[in-house]
């Protein structure tokens, strides 16, 4: 069962952060999923639509730029990053699953996704692209980069992973919270791979390694390696 780094290694550093995407490697991540929303003249790593700046005050990410975004100073002496700077740091060293929050202009999100092949040390297989908004996974479906595709659900729909088929996706990622062994069966069966998010309790993971998940996401991948790594062998 694979481990994305949730945020990155989330639980101990800041999320969204280059140092909890460092740190998610140092703990062999097999991937990080982290965050995109759209900037004022970029795309941005980070998990909501407004950030708190130091003085506590909101700050609407969409109305501001790169660079005044990056005057932030996050816990650990960190900044907000761009999606191209994540994607340098991670330079194919495990897969990369970009979730794809409010988003304005795709060309761009098009753009580094060659730059990550071309430059950043990507293979095509490594992205792996998420989101909600399966309206946005129908266009990046079309773009023809041999890239993967995931669609986010936070319910436990009645005909289970049809809804992922008509999408043509590669995977249906899941919440812990609204999870059946039905709803796993029903997504492999299908073709498609479950993975599932936020799991972190030790009695949750062993329950997605009993129910054959492909893989989980965990704010810390070090104790969910551990975990699973302890179990395996009981589990054959």
């Amino acid at each position: 069962m694979l481990v994305f780094a949730h945020r990155g290694a989330s639980g101990d550093y800041p999320e969204n952060t280059l140092l909890a995407m460092e740190k998610a490697i140092e703990q062999q991540s097999h991937g990080i999923e982290f965050d995109v929303q759209q900037a004022k003249d970029g795309l941005v790593v980070t998990h909501d639509r407004l950030i708190k700046n130091e003085l506590n005050e909101k700050v609407w990410v969409a109305q501001h730029t790169v660079a005044e975004l990056k005057q932030i100073v996050l816990p650990y002496n960190q900044q907000v990053p761009t999606l191209d700077e994540v994607m340098e740091c991670i330079g194919g060293r495990c897969q990369a699953n970009i979730e794809l929050k409010t988003l304005e202009h795709l060309h761009e999100l098009k753009e580094v996704l060659h730059r990550s092949t071309s430059e950043y040390g990507f293979f095509p297989e490594q992205l792996l692209i998420s989101s909600f908004n399966h309206h946005i996974l129908q266009t990046v479906s079309t773009w023809g980069m041999n890239i993967r595709i995931g669609a986010l659900t936070a319910s436990l729909p009645a005909d289970y992973a049809s809804f992922a088929t008509q999408l043509r996706v590669n995977s249906v990622h899941a919440d812990v919270n609204a999870l059946s062994k039905e709803f796993v069966k029903d997504t492999q069966a299908r073709g498609m791979h479950m993975l599932v998010y936020t799991v972190d309790q030790e009695q949750d993971i062993v329950r997605m390694m009993e129910w054959g998940v492909d893989g989980i996401f965990s704010n810390y991948p070090q104790q969910a390696r551990d975990i699973i790594a302890a179990y395996s062998g009981q589990l054959r």
